[in-house]
């Protein structure tokens, strides 16, 4: 069952956190992942990052990648 704040997100097309994690889970059970990196903010406001088995350059490059896409989606 869709919680209320999950409807409400959708129906504004904005992407939870939980939406956020089914679709990745969706993407690695289908075998489609080589190599993550994930940060996240909790509610206390902690900052944390994980990342999958791999060399640590590839996950620095897959942040600074992230960021310059971010940055890239910030100017349209």
């Amino acid at each position: 069952m869709i919680s209320l704040n999950e409807y409400r997100a959708k129906k504004e097309g904005k992407v939870t956190p939980n939406k956020l994690a089914e679709s990745l889970m969706k993407f690695v059970e289908e075998n489609e992942c080589e190599l993550m990196v994930c940060v996240i903010k909790t509610k206390a406001g902690d900052i944390d990052t994980t990342f999958s088995h791999g060399l640590r350059s590839e996950h620095i490059g897959l942040l600074e990648i992230g960021k310059m896409q971010i940055i890239d989606e910030m100017r349209e």
